[in-house]
């Protein structure tokens, strides 16, 4: 947070601004659609818990 990422992820800050509400949704839904080589795991997430992420990382 506060622009650094963590040991095994990128910052997280300005995600939802510089790609979009889509990708970040599509990110967790399926982690390597956009880079079949990525190490992130598919989360067991429901659509609540996608949403309160996606809210709490635009309000950062």
């Amino acid at each position: 947070m506060k622009g650094k990422g963590g040991s095994v992820g990128p910052a997280l800050d300005s995600i939802v601004g510089s790609k979009s509400e889509e990708f970040f949704i599509q990110k967790l839904k399926n982690p390597q659609f956009n880079n079949p080589s990525s190490p992130m795991p598919k989360m067991p997430l429901n659509g609540a818990e996608i949403d309160a992420l996606l809210d709490y990382l635009k309000n950062l």
